[in-house]
């Protein structure tokens, strides 16, 4: 079976400089194990949407794809055949008691998920297992004008201009105004 990380190019480097894909959250608290996450929707994983800061505002919410395109330097995604991952990988019915969330973020989690019109049952990942991407192939996607994404393969990933890119901590956002609270748990939560 096919299984897909979905990124953006911003994040490129540091996927292959590591070799892996990360687990989240970085530092769960005990007993809460963490997830290397894939879904096997062969369009695009709705739960991997970004939430963005608009200029000016300060105000916060879901990115469009465009969006993501534009201000992540592309949309990318590794492609995984699972008879060949190097680690075990793992429906979301068995993520979802392996990895010992409390209920408060699986509840967040499936949330999320329904706003972002996600299905859960499309989620795989590893168990406090990083996810190395020496088996993966690299896909970016080009935006149809009808919307529909086209995905085709790149060999390696191109040059990534940093310079347009801010990357903050939620302490450093707040200082500078943007109106973000984060709590130690898996995801973050944005003030209206």
């Amino acid at each position: 079976m096919k299984l897909f990380h979905y990124t953006l190019g911003i994040k490129l480097e540091s996927i292959f400089a590591s070799g892996v894909i990360r687990t989240s959250p970085i530092k769960p608290k005990f007993p809460e194990k963490p997830i290397a996450w894939l879904s096997k929707n062969p369009v695009f994983e709705n739960s991997a949407l970004k939430v963005g800061i608009m200029p000016g505002s300060g105000d916060s919410r879901i990115m469009t794809l465009e969006e993501m395109e534009m201000h992540g330097q592309g949309l990318y995604r590794l492609v995984f055949d699972s008879e060949v991952v190097e680690v075990e990988v793992l429906p979301w019915s068995l993520l979802r008691p392996r990895c010992k969330a409390k209920p408060k973020i699986i509840k967040r989690l499936l949330d999320r998920a329904k706003s972002a019109s996600s299905n859960p049952e499309e989620w795989f990942g590893t168990v406090d297992q990083e996810l190395p991407v020496a088996t993966a192939t690299l896909e970016v996607a080009s935006i149809q004008p009808d919307g529909k994404l086209q995905w085709r393969p790149v060999h390696r990933p191109g040059f990534i201009d940093s310079s347009r890119v801010l990357e903050v901590t939620v302490e450093q956002a707040k200082e500078i105004g943007f109106r973000v609270n984060c709590t130690d748990e898996t995801w973050a939560q944005i003030k209206d």
